[in-house]
């Protein structure tokens, strides 16, 4: 079974560019093109982001009220930088704030493009497997200096929000 490290994660802001995109699981997905894009728009903007906390990049994802989405496996995605305050955030940017909680931490090993595997191997075998159930706060990928994108030996973490299931799901 894939292995995950169990953390109580603190809260984190995030300032970056947003974007809604059709999740990796979905036979309707575009997040290669639409996931690339925003990464590419961070990557030539980073430097103008103000305040920010360590090297790493981030991806946040979030759900979206089922009345603001265009299709049933639409998300909410941020592309940025963790920051120390939020109180300037550049033009066309947008800020999220993730509460602390407990997240699954999983290391994706390979390109970049396999991530989809990854959240599948996730979503599909570990967590119907585990004593945890998804919390919906975000999902956080972590883009460190281990990341490379397209190299065999790249690495970058996947951090999903859980909470402990109820007896009745158990």
């Amino acid at each position: 079974m894939f292995e995950a490290r169990i953390i109580d994660m603190p809260a984190i802001d995030i300032i970056g560019f947003e974007t809604r995109f059709i999740h990796a699981l979905s036979p309707d997905s575009n997040a290669g093109t639409v996931l690339g894009a925003v990464w590419g728009k961070l990557l030539e903007h980073l430097n103008k982001i103000p305040h920010r906390a360590d090297a790493s990049t981030y991806g946040i994802i979030t759900d979206l009220p089922e009345s603001e989405r265009s299709h049933d496996d639409e998300l909410l995605y941020i592309a940025g930088a963790s920051v120390t305050s939020i109180s300037v955030v550049p033009d066309g940017m947008a800020v999220r704030s993730i509460p602390a909680g407990q997240f699954a931490v999983f290391t994706h090993l390979g390109p970049i493009q396999q991530l989809g595997e990854t959240c599948f191997q996730i979503y599909r075998e570990w967590l119907p497997q585990s004593d945890f159930e998804h919390a919906d706060i975000a999902d956080v990928e972590i883009y460190d200096h281990r990341f490379q994108c397209e190299g065999d030996d790249s690495e970058m973490d996947y951090c999903i929000s859980i909470s402990p299931k109820t007896a009745s799901e158990s």
